[in-house]
């Protein structure tokens, strides 16, 4: 379940906090109000591509970051152990970094991984539909 996602310099936002509750989670709202950026920020935590046009204007890094109650997740903990990632608590947390000269960094549980990593686990989090 995702418990929160925090963004930081993406696109318009400067920095945020979100929390999600237990079950179906709906983003409403006038056009323009943002709903696809929170979108195109989770997608981008659980490593889809980012390009460097999504890091705030004026500033040389974009973080988002997302951490997920694990509890109920049998499959994340057998790839995180796979991968030899702590997952001794119930959460995980997914962070992505981007840098204006187009690098990144991935990170789950704060041990750097390649993005794919986070695509594989995103398999097992989360399903956006819209």
């Amino acid at each position: 379940m995702l418990n929160e996602l925090k963004i930081k310099n993406f696109v318009i936002i400067e920095d945020l906090a979100i929390s999600f509750g237990k079950g179906l989670n709906i983003l409403t709202g006038e056009t323009g109000a943002g709903k696809s950026i929170l979108i195109d920020a989770l997608s981008g935590v659980m490593g889809d591509k980012m390009t460097t046009d999504m890091i705030r204007t004026g500033f040389e890094k974009s973080t988002l970051e997302a951490s997920f109650d694990i509890s109920s997740a049998p499959a994340i903990k057998k790839i995180l152990d796979k991968a030899g990632i702590d997952s001794d608590d119930d959460t995980l947390v997914l962070r992505r970094e981007l840098y204006s000269s187009g690098k990144g960094r991935s990170f789950v549980n704060a041990v750097q991984v390649p993005a794919s990593k986070l695509k594989e686990l995103s398999d097992h989090l989360i399903d956006i539909h819209g």
